[in-house]
C-alpha cells in the first residue's frame, strides 16, 4: 500500500465501535503517546495538513514498520464525527525521533502518555486503559494426558466505563431499586417489578 498522497484522504471510522476499536488497536501496537481535541469541518483539512507537515501520518503501515526500525516514529491520525456537527481528532505517535515522545517536536510540550493516570484516551463514556482480565485457560496434564481448564489474571488493552459513567448508572440503580414496591400474591395486585415507575435521564 502506497503512502496517501494528502491527509484528506485518511479513513474515518464508520462507527463508535469502529472508532475505538481502531484506537485500542494502534495503542496496542505501540502508540502509546497521543493529543486531540475537537475542530469545526471548515477547518479539519487544515488541522489535517498541519498535522502531516510536522508527522509521518501519511505513511502507509509498511513504511510506519520501516520507520519504526530506524528509530523513527510512527504516527497516526485518525478523524471522527461526533454529535453537533463538530470532528474529534487524535494524533498518535509511538517512541522514536520526530513523534510525540520526541522534545523536538512542536506538540511534545501537550503530549499524554496512556499508561499514564492523567493520560488515558476517553470517548464519550468510556475510557481506554490497560487493566486486567480473568482469561479462561486450557492444557494437557503431562502426567494424566488430561486437560485441564483453569483461570488466568492477564493484562491487555481495554474500553472501560469512565467513574462518572459508571457512577451515573449505579446512581440510576439506586433510584429504581428506591421506587420499588413489592406486591402481594391476592390476585389483582401487581408485583414491585411491573409497579415501578422510574424516569431515567
Amino acid at each position: 500500500m502506497a503512502d496517501l498522497a494528502t491527509a484528506l484522504d485518511l479513513r474515518i471510522p464508520r462507527s463508535k465501535t469502529a472508532l475505538m476499536q481502531l484506537l485500542q488497536a494502534y495503542t496496542a501496537s505501540g502508540s502509546r503517546w497521543w493529543c486531540g481535541g475537537e475542530v469545526v469541518p471548515a477547518k479539519a483539512a487544515a488541522l489535517a495538513a498541519k498535522m502531516a507537515g510536522r508527522y509521518p501520518v501519511l505513511r502507509a503501515e509498511r513504511g510506519r514498520g520501516y520507520d519504526r526500525q530506524k528509530g523513527l516514529a510512527a504516527c497516526l491520525l485518525v478523524f471522527y464525527p461526533l454529535d453537533g456537527g463538530k470532528l474529534a481528532w487524535w494524533l498518535l505517535s509511538t517512541e522514536g525521533r520526530g513523534g510525540l515522545a520526541d522534545p523536538k517536536t512542536p506538540d511534545a510540550h501537550v503530549a499524554k502518555h496512556t499508561m499514564a493516570a492523567n493520560g488515558h484516551i476517553t470517548f464519550g463514556d468510556y475510557v481506554l486503559h490497560y487493566g486486567t482480565k480473568r482469561e479462561r485457560r486450557k492444557l494437557v496434564d503431562e502426567r494424566t494426558g488430561k486437560v485441564v481448564a483453569f483461570d488466568k489474571d492477564t493484562s491487555t488493552w481495554t474500553w472501560r466505563m469512565t467513574d462518572w459513567a459508571l457512577s451515573e448508572v449505579k446512581a440510576t440503580l439506586e433510584r429504581a431499586a428506591g421506587g420499588f414496591q413489592y406486591g402481594s400474591e391476592q390476585e389483582g395486585d401487581l408485583w414491585g417489578a411491573a409497579r415501578v415507575k422510574v424516569v431515567v435521564a
